[in-house]
């Protein structure tokens, strides 16, 4: 019953079933791979097929199968697998089978497991099987990164396989191998080395440090650094490349120092204690303190005891954790070792003493005897100063030992001279003393300050190690403290040296302490004394009593530019207080002119005293044009250069640039500025005088009398003295003055990197008229200055508006852009594209984005992707031009949106053509523009056709009629008037139709009646419908237009219509004598007798034909064609021969009408119309 109702899934694994129970179970496992996605389909059938080709013999394929169930059926994992795991012993052969449990175990990481699957397989299996995993991992030779993660099994199934192998290094350089390559986080492959590792019992140093290995290159540094024990007892060649592992990847990624710690024991461990010491001293420096630091310094003191090396480190930590005692037991036993002279012992003890930790001068004292006997003799002496005070007989000891090494050394006699003073044993030391002083080669006086400069307490009470020290310091750089010992002798009254004095004067330590020399009763004894006590009265307040001494210490021609800085430095209040006038003037006539001409200009700066402009005015120099040049310059600072000119009177000078000067000095007093002009330019272009002619200039000019002229040559002299900022600012006053372009222009030659003048140059030629000029001199000044842009960039702007220039509004938005901050390029750029269209390419490299420009910009390439009308910046005109290309090329592309918004755009600037044949064009599209054509017509009649043309409006075509019709249609154009009629027809404006041609019936010319006709004819066939004329009206026109009989016959059924158009009729013919009225009243003989019969061919032929005269009839029609080629002629005549019987002439005459005359035909003819008389024919003419 399952066959017949189970599943296709059971159906279809009972028919394998039944084959494999016929013995045929080669083709049962044939239909299980052919039908397998069907069986897998039911989970009852998938539990069933492992076990059933296990059964019939199949292993190889039943692990396959099992390995797709298992991936298809989850729940099933653990069936089959145990499944598979049972089967395998059964079939040890199985390759496929055993790759299948394989692939689950490395799965799930069952590392021993695999080593379990392995042992229990079949030798020969288990190589082949090898084989295959060694094939998969050798196709990942050269993959690296992510790509060799996604195959990672492949990795660690062939370290597995070496590993069983026997060979866990082979194993782990696999791994190495896989994670140099990979380089990221592959935790599978620290897995897999730590399993490794665990195995071998961590005793193989290879396999540790290649475990160590695998980490660093996955990036796990903090495990890899926390193994580094496991190397410690690694033989060398461990070590040494365990070392070049750690300095490379772990010591730099560690934010601790564990990675140094762990480096340092390492090093240790490879033989070298000394070099590992130094990387712990540095953790020490860094104040980093852990046990793992003391049990590497303690491994360290114990496996290289003779190393003072490490005993000094163990001593640093120790120091470092308050353990003074062993740390002190630590140095001591660091100088029990042979190689203690190539140790830092000389720094840790000096560590030690610093620190204040030296128990009973144990530490200094055993420095010092070993400096004494190895070290250098400069450390020696430095130490022993240490116990100067303490052990002066000790010192004195070591001091003899050092004197056999060396007898010259400074240091040692320095440190000898002040022991022996120490001891009391003066005399002795005066001898050393004595000799010291005599020394003046720089390193003896640097090694004398270097050893007294520990002994300041000893410096009040023997002066001669003061003084000696202050001797030896002058010249070794120690300036500051050897005017502070210079001034600490003078203040006891010792004799301190010109040397000294000036030392405590340039130090400007009297600032602070000048009261205390003024109160220690020092008298100078030379001048540099009387510059000193100067000074102390100067910063003790005594103003007035400096002079004296300033004026003795102007004997020593030496110390003038100390007088001068320190008198200039003073305000003028505190100069006036000294009453300087009668010193300056005894310096002047003693001939120290000199000193006034420094002081003078200075104190004048600061205030103005009567004496100090008659002392300027008599100043005395070494030469005549010194003495000239001061005056002047004194006077014209003052600005006075009247005063300048007569003050050098008398004086004899070389030189006519002098003599220019004082010339155009007098005349400008004088009042004669133009005159002085020319003697000043003069004295402008000479070195010596230039800036003095600069300041008189100047000076005049801001007396607000100067000219162009006068601005010019002060110009060249503010040139002259290397002032270009200033004589641009000097010439910009007058820039529109021709001489000033002039001047620039030659000027520029000169300084053609003067960005100043360029800017000037630039400014000039614009305001000359030259906006090339402009250009070239503008670009010229923004390269040198940048800043200088906004106003060149405002200037051309301004220039270029005024003048309509629009490559110079181009030039000026381009600098402006570049280099101007938050400029706004766009209204400038409008202006300039508004001027000249055909700069529309090089505009639209600088536009930005601006949506007014970029309108332009796709009007002035007639571009209508994206134009959509802006308001144009204030002052902005566009020029009607502008507007041609676009409207024919939009016109031509049917692009009505471009088109509307080109619209908006003309009417906005006033350019109302140019907006009317927008309009046009938008109307000829199929775009609404009646109203607005209406009023572009109501304004201008002119274009009173085009709105008849496209008018498509009802309400617009009936207001249009009274608007473009106000005096009638009657004589209007016959063309306006055939349009107008169309635009009514087609507007459906059937009221205003019929008034407009009742209008032209009764007031019109002929040609204008014939308009008429045709609205009568185009009404005729929908008379009374909808949108139609009524009846009555299509009467009404047909008698105004003289078809009576079409009247009669549209009457026709309509007693009361019919009745008022009898009447109408009679009421007309009585009043007429018309040749039509006389045919209507039977009265054919009197046709020939109405006025212009001859010029109404119709009427004629007509009265011929009443009277019976129908061949005659026919020739008046006939010709009357024949002069007017009106085809009512030809219908007249075509009826008249049908009549007659003359077919054939009949049909020639249709077939002439259809061939000259197709339009004109219309459905119906003669035969087809109301009644039969030939009155009542019709001709339809379209």
């Amino acid at each position: 019953m399952a066959f017949l109702f189970g599943s296709k899934s059971q159906r279809a694994f009972k028919k394998i079933q039944d084959l494999a129970d016929s013995d045929m179970v080669d083709q049962a496992a044939v239909m299980v791979e052919e039908d397998l996605d069907l069986l897998l389909a039911d989970h009852e059938v998938a539990t069933k097929l492992v076990p059933f080709l296990m059964d019939i013999g199949h292993p190889d394929l039943g692990g396959r199968i099992g390995e797709k169930i298992m991936r298809t059926h989850p729940d099933l994992r653990m069936s089959i697998s145990r499944l598979l795991e049972e089967k395998q012993s059964q079939f040890p052969r199985s390759i496929e089978l055993l790759r299948v449990i394989w692939r689950t175990r490395l799965h799930q990481r069952d590392f021993n497991g695999l080593i379990e699957l392995l042992g229990r397989t079949e030798r020969l299996t288990v190589s082949r099987f090898a084989e295959s995993v060694q094939s998969a991992y050798q196709t990942l030779d050269g993959v690296t990164g992510r790509e060799l993660g996604s195959s990672i099994d492949r990795v660690l199934a062939w370290s597995v396989i070496q590993l069983h192998r026997g060979d866990p290094g082979a194993a782990m350089d696999v791994l190495v191998d896989s994670a140099e390559r990979c380089r990221f986080p592959e935790e599978s492959l620290a897995r897999l080395s730590g399993w490794i590792a665990a195995r071998t019992g961590g005793t193989d140093m290879g396999v540790n440090l290649k475990r160590i290995t695998v980490l660093t290159a996955i990036g796990d540094s903090e495990r890899a650094i926390s193994e580094l024990p496991s190397l410690y007892d690694a033989d060398v060649d461990v070590v040494n490349k365990a070392v070049a592992l750690v300095e490379k990847d772990l010591v730099p990624t560690d934010k601790t120092p564990r990675a140094r710690v762990s480096l340092a024991r390492l090093i240790g461990a490879g033989g070298r204690p000394d070099d590992a010491s130094l990387i712990l001293d540095n953790l020490i420096d860094e104040h980093w303190n852990s046990s793992l630091l003391e049990q590497a310094v303690t491994h360290l003191v114990i496996s290289a005891p003779g190393h003072a090396r490490v005993h000094l480190l163990q001593a640093r930590l120790r120091l470092a954790r308050g353990e003074n005692t062993q740390a002190l037991d630590s140095v001591d036993r660091a100088f029990q070792c042979d190689d203690v002279v190539d140790s830092p012992v000389v720094e840790t003890c000096r560590k030690f003493i610093n620190s204040g930790v030296d128990r009973e001068g144990l530490i200094s004292g055993k420095l010092g005897e070993f400096l004494v006997d190895k070290g250098a003799v400069e450390d020696a002496v430095e130490v022993l100063g240490l116990r100067a005070r303490q052990t002066p007989e000790w010192v004195l000891e070591q001091i003899q030992k050092l004197l056999k090494r060396d007898r010259t050394s400074a240091a040692v006699l320095t440190l000898l001279a002040v022991v022996l003073l120490i001891d009391k044993r003066g005399g002795e030391a005066a001898a050393t003393l004595k000799h010291l002083s005599a020394r003046q080669d720089v390193k003896s006086r640097q090694d004398i300050v270097s050893v007294l400069e520990h002994f300041d307490d000893l410096m009040g009470t023997h002066h001669e190690l003061r003084r000696l020290r202050a001797a030896a310091g002058y010249k070794t750089g120690k300036g500051a403290e050897s005017a502070s010992d210079w001034l600490e002798l003078l203040l006891v009254g010792e004799e301190v040296k010109d040397d000294g004095l000036l030392e405590i004067y340039d130090r400007e330590i009297l600032r602070d302490r000048g009261k205390e020399v003024l109160s220690s009763g020092f008298v100078p004894r030379s001048p540099a004394g009387e510059l000193l006590l100067a000074a102390a009265d100067i910063y003790s307040g005594n103003l007035e009593d400096s002079s004296a001494h300033f004026t003795s210490a102007l004997a020593d021609a030496s110390l003038v530019e100390r007088v001068t800085s320190l008198i200039s430095a003073l305000p003028f209040s505190s100069i006036s207080a000294m009453k300087p006038a009668k010193l300056f003037e005894t310096l002047n006539e003693s001939g120290k002119g000199k000193v006034v001409e420094k002081l003078l200009p200075v104190m004048a700066s600061s205030g103005i005293e009567d004496w100090m402009d008659e002392l300027a005015s008599k100043l005395v120099l070494d030469s005549d044009d010194e003495t000239v040049l001061f005056r002047l310059g004194y006077f014209i600072d003052r600005g006075m250069p009247g005063t300048a000119a007569s003050s050098v009177q008398g004086v004899g000078q070389a030189g006519d640039d002098i003599a220019q000067l004082v010339r155009g000095c007098e005349l400008l007093a004088a009042g004669k500025g133009e005159q002085a002009t020319d003697f000043l330019t003069k004295a402008a272009t000479s070195d010596r005088t230039a800036l003095l002619a600069r300041e008189v200039l100047s000076g005049y000019l801001e007396s607000g009398k100067a000219s162009s002229a006068m601005a010019i040559a002060l110009a060249q002299a503010q040139l002259k003295t290397d002032d270009s900022s200033g004589a641009a600012d000097t010439l910009n006053a007058f820039l529109d003055q021709p001489a000033v372009l002039e001047y620039l222009e030659s000027a520029i030659v000169e300084v053609p990197s003067s960005s100043v003048l360029q800017r000037s140059l630039a400014l000039a030629r614009l305001f000359a008229g030259d906006p090339e000029g402009y250009r070239v001199a503008a670009g010229t000044a923004v390269e040198g200055n940048p800043d200088v842009a906004a106003e060149l960039v405002q200037a051309g702007i301004d220039y270029s508006v005024e003048h309509s220039y629009a490559e110079g509004l181009v030039f000026a938005a381009d600098l402006g852009i570049k280099l101007v901050d938050g400029f706004d390029s766009s209204t400038v750029l409008v202006q300039a594209l508004c001027m000249q269209p055909e700069l529309a390419e090089k505009i639209a490299g600088l536009s930005a984005g601006n949506e007014v420009l970029g309108m332009l910009l796709l009007l002035a390439s007639s571009n209508p992707e994206g134009f959509v009308y802006r308001e144009l910046p204030k002052g902005v005109i566009l020029p009607a031009e502008m507007l041609e290309k676009p409207l024919h090329d939009w016109r031509e592309s049917e692009n009505t949106q471009a088109l509307e918004q080109l619209e908006i755009l003309a009417m906005e600037n006033g350019h109302l053509k140019q907006a009317h044949s927008i309009r046009i064009a938008l109307a000829e599209l199929g775009v609404d523009r009646s109203k607005a054509l209406l009023q572009d017509t109501v304004d201008n009649l002119e274009y009173r056709m085009d709105f008849l043309r496209l008018c498509s409006q009802r309400e617009q075509a009936a207001e249009s009629v009274s608007q473009l019709f106000p005096d009638g249609a009657g004589n209007s154009d016959s063309g306006e008037i055939s349009a107008a009629v169309d635009m009514l027809v087609r507007c459906k404006s059937t009221d205003e139709l019929f008034v407009f041609a009742v209008d032209i019936l009764e007031n019109g010319s002929e040609q204008n009646r014939e308009a008429a006709g045709k609205i009568v004819d185009i009404f005729i066939p929908t008379a009374n419908e909808d949108g139609s004329l009524t009846v009555p009206q299509v009467v009404e026109l047909l008698l105004m237009s003289g078809r009576i009989s079409e009247a009669f016959s549209f009457a026709r059924g309509d007693s009361e219509l019919l009745n008022k158009l009898k009447d109408a009729v009679a009421k007309r013919d009585s009043e007429s004598d018309s040749a039509r009225a006389l045919l209507r009243n039977d009265r054919a003989f009197e046709v020939f007798l109405a006025p212009n019969i001859s010029e109404d061919s119709m009427s004629l032929g007509e009265a011929l034909w009443q009277l019976g005269k129908r061949v005659a009839a026919c020739s008046v029609w006939r010709g009357a064609y024949a002069r007017t080629g009106n085809p009512s002629y030809l219908y007249r005549l075509e009826y008249a021969q049908r009549y007659m019987g003359a077919l054939d002439e009949a049909s020639a005459v249709s077939r002439l009408l259809a061939e000259k005359h197709p339009e004109s035909v219309q459905p119906g003819t003669a035969d087809s119309l109301p009644g039969s008389s030939m009155k009542m024919i019709m001709y339809n003419i379209k």
